[in-house]
C-alpha cells in the first residue's frame, strides 16, 4: 500500500517532458503513447475538449441520451523521492500541475460529469512555464504546502479549517467550472472559487470578514494585487443570482450580455492572480490587471 502512495498515475497530459526537483519526479508512463492514441482517436473530442460518452437507453417507453461518469487515461506518474506517504500532498502536486498547463489533471480514479481540456493552456491566461519555471513553481506549491498543512487556524466560523484543503478545493474548483457551458454556471463557480481564496487570505492575516463589497480591493492591499475597476458591479451580479435567482436582470437562463462575459474574465483572471500569489509565486504576472484580457508570461520575482 505505501508503495502506491509514493507512486501516483495521473493524467491526461500530451507531453513527454520529465520535471524533476528535489522532492518530486513527474514522468511519462511506460504506455504513454497508447494512453494519448486511445483519446486521440476517440470520436469524443475536438482540438480542445474531450466530451462525455454517451449511452442511448432503450430500456424504456421513452428512449433516452444518458451521459455518463468518465475517466481519462492515465499518462504519467508523480513519485515523491523523500517517502512521504501523504496521497493528499500528491493530489495537490498533481492538480497544481494541471494548473500550470491550464488543464484538469486527475490522480487515476478520479473522473469528469462534464467535458473537460485537452489542449494545454486552455483554462488559464499565461503562457505555459518553461520547464525550470515548472520546477521552480511546484517547488512553492510544497513549500506552501508544507508550511500550513498542520497549521489549524481558529475563528468563529471556521474552527479546523486547514489552508492546504482550501487551496486544494479553490485549485480544483477553478479548473472544473470553467467547463461548464453557461455563463451564470461558471460565474458562480468561479465567485465560489474567489470565497475560498478570501477565506484563506482572512485565515492567514487572522481578520474578520468583511461585506462581499469589499473583499476584492483587500484580498488586492493583502497581497499587492491591482484591485479590479468592476468590484461594485460583480457585487451586484452575486447578489441578485445568490438571493434573487436572476442574473442579468432576468430569472437564471433567461439573458446574459457581454458586460457580463466582460466581468466573468475579470474574475477568472483575478482568480490566476491570487492563486499565484498565495502560492507564493509573485511577480510582474501577478501584479498585472486582469482586466487586460490577453495572454501573459508566468514570471517569478
Amino acid at each position: 500500500m505505501g508503495d502506491l502512495l509514493l507512486n501516483m498515475k495521473f493524467g491526461w497530459l500530451n507531453d513527454k517532458n520529465v520535471i524533476e526537483t528535489n522532492s518530486f519526479k513527474i514522468s511519462p508512463l511506460t504506455d504513454f503513447d497508447n494512453a494519448i492514441s486511445e483519446v486521440i482517436n476517440s470520436s469524443q473530442h475536438d482540438s480542445t475538449w474531450y466530451y462525455p460518452p454517451i449511452d442511448y437507453k432503450t430500456d424504456n417507453p421513452s428512449p433516452r441520451f444518458v451521459t455518463s461518469r468518465f475517466e481519462l487515461p492515465p499518462t504519467h506518474y508523480i513519485l515523491h523521492k523523500n517517502g512521504s506517504q501523504d496521497r493528499e500532498f500528491l493530489q495537490f502536486i498533481v492538480v497544481f500541475f494541471g494548473w500550470l498547463h491550464g488543464l484538469r489533471l486527475n490522480p487515476e480514479g478520479w473522473g469528469s460529469l462534464i467535458k473537460t481540456p485537452i489542449k494545454k493552456g486552455e483554462l488559464v491566461d499565461f503562457i505555459k512555464p518553461n520547464s525550470s519555471d515548472l520546477r521552480n513553481l511546484i517547488e512553492k506549491a510544497e513549500l506552501f504546502w508544507e508550511e500550513h498543512v498542520n497549521r489549524e487556524y481558529k475563528d468563529q466560523r471556521s474552527k479546523t479549517h486547514l489552508l492546504t484543503n482550501l487551496m486544494m478545493g479553490a485549485l480544483n474548483w477553478f479548473s472544473y467550472t470553467q467547463c461548464y457551458e453557461q455563463i451564470f454556471e461558471r460565474f458562480a463557480g468561479q465567485y465560489s472559487v474567489f470565497d475560498t481564496l478570501y477565506r484563506i487570505v482572512v485565515l492567514k492575516h487572522k481578520d474578520k470578514d468583511g461585506p462581499h463589497s469589499k473583499r476584492f480591493c483587500y484580498v488586492s492591499e493583502k497581497l499587492k494585487l491591482v484591485c479590479p475597476s468592476w468590484i461594485n458591479e460583480i457585487s451586484d451580479i452575486r447578489n441578485a443570482l445568490v438571493h434573487e435567482s436572476k442574473f442579468a436582470g432576468k430569472p437564471i437562463g433567461f439573458a446574459a450580455n457581454s458586460a457580463q462575459g466582460d466581468i466573468l474574465l475579470g474574475l477568472i483572471a483575478f482568480n490566476f492572480r491570487v492563486i499565484a500569489a498565495l502560492i507564493g509565486a509573485k511577480g510582474n504576472y501577478s501584479r498585472s490587471s486582469c482586466e487586460s484580457q490577453q495572454s501573459h508570461g508566468f514570471d517569478v520575482d
